[in-house]
């Protein structure tokens, strides 16, 4: 059989007829299997899950405890939030000074600086203020210290005493 003839008679070329039989032979081969189903195991595979279950359950209530701790800690001033290094000294005063006062007319800066919010600048100034005005009548008066605002007075009011 020539190739040559078959293909004219087509209207193909010798190649384009070999691709052709190529093409048709592995359509024909792809139904038979599939007729007679050579693939005995054709059920999905079946996986059991419980470990990845139980696992993924434990987290949950681990992250459900966590995120009650988080929710009862109470934070005193945003720098305690962003404080990502390992000395924890600052926090661990800011947690300590709530059992205590402090009286504005006779603390030293560094005394003022354990108020949540008031660095040791902001309690230079808070001392300038006192010898400038001889001494705070009220708690009040700290608004007048550049740098403490209603909000920073909010926070610290309730640590401070005026004698």
């Amino acid at each position: 059989m020539d190739f040559k003839k078959v293909a004219r008679k087509f209207g193909f070329t010798p190649t384009e007829l070999k691709v052709i039989l190529i093409l048709g032979f592995a359509l024909l081969a792809g139904l038979i299997l599939r007729y007679f189903d050579f693939e005995k195991n054709s059920s999905p595979t079946e996986f059991d899950y419980s470990r990845q279950d139980s696992l993924f359950a434990a987290y949950d209530s681990v992250k459900k405890v966590k995120e009650g701790i988080i929710k009862e800690k109470k934070v005193d001033s945003k720098q305690e939030l962003l404080d990502f290094s390992k000395n924890k000294s600052k926090i661990k005063n800011t947690l300590s000074r709530k059992s205590r006062f402090v009286n504005i007319n006779s603390a030293s800066a560094a005394e003022l600086s354990d108020l949540p919010g008031i660095g040791m600048k902001t309690a230079e100034r808070i001392i300038e203020k006192r010898e400038e005005l001889k001494s705070f009548k009220h708690k009040e008066d700290l608004l007048l210290v550049k740098g403490i605002g209603n909000k920073k007075f909010a926070e610290i009011k309730k640590f401070i005493i005026v004698k």
